[in-house]
């Protein structure tokens, strides 16, 4: 019996996609509703349909960083959704968003292409982007201040070996910098609440309990603008979202290095 098609593709990434979109919709599902997800096969393409049945989305920019409607009583989508398309792109997919009309629901389709009946090892894959599972800063402190779940999930992922902190607020960020003392900080740029992004760099790198720790300053925004004014108030890295696994590893060497 020939072997029929399976994928080869980077199974962390896939992942972050897949939890991104199925907590993406039932987060904004209505009470009582259902979420459906199906998987199959077709013209060469991993499918996968999630679907919830909430109120229609009419607008492609949901997809963009910024984008905010109330087509759920939770409010709207935006950077999220964003970073799982240029993830699934990355793998040489996409993600589309089809809705038929007003309360009909909303059907986001992930599609990645597979390789048919090729038993290819995932390093000799085209649509991997990662050599090998990594650990960063193992048996080391690692506090993540920002806002956002989906990025919580994804440095629990790399940081997966390190004694690893999270706040969702730059306030509550501070206090636990001071409490815990960690090796490393990674800091989201734009955050609600009381502190935003860079305020609480400033008061990080102001405090004499914690100015000596490196902050990594990760962010979606593509201003120069930005990037110059947190590095001026004292960010030791700053990498874009998604966060390149690669890039942010060879930082954390250097912190290692730092500490023997």
């Amino acid at each position: 019996m020939k072997p029929g098609p399976f994928l080869t593709t980077d199974e962390t990434m896939l992942r972050q996609i897949l939890v991104n979109l199925i907590s993406n919709a039932l987060k904004y599902a209505p009470f009582d509703s259902n979420v459906t997800i199906t998987v199959n096969y077709s013209e060469g393409n991993f499918i996968v349909n999630v679907h919830n049945e909430g109120l229609a989305v009419l607008h492609s920019e949901v997809f963009e960083s910024q984008f905010s409607t109330d087509y759920t009583v939770g409010g709207g989508a935006g950077l999220g959704l964003r970073i799982s398309r240029h993830l699934a792109e990355r793998l040489g997919g996409g993600i589309n968003l089809s809705c038929v009309a007003v309360d009909t629901g909303v059907n986001f389709t992930l599609f990645i292409p597979v390789q048919i009946n090729e038993r290819l090892s995932p390093h000799e894959s085209k649509f991997v982007t990662y050599d090998e599972k990594i650990s960063l800063l193992k048996d080391k402190k690692v506090l993540v201040i920002d806002d956002d779940s989906f990025t919580h999930f994804c440095m629990r992922i790399l940081f997966n070996k390190s004694d690893y902190y999270c706040t969702s607020t730059g306030a509550e960020g501070v206090k636990k910098a001071i409490e815990v003392i960690p090796d490393l900080i990674l800091l989201d740029s734009v955050m609600g609440g009381e502190l935003g992004g860079l305020e609480t760099l400033i008061r990080l790198k102001s405090d004499e309990n914690t100015k000596h720790i490196p902050v990594v300053v990760i962010t979606a925004s593509s201003f120069t603008e930005t990037e110059t004014a947190f590095m001026e108030a004292g960010a030791d890295y700053y990498l874009p979202k998604p966060v390149a696994a690669k890039s942010l590893q060879e930082f954390c060497k250097s912190v290692e290095n730092k500490s023997v």
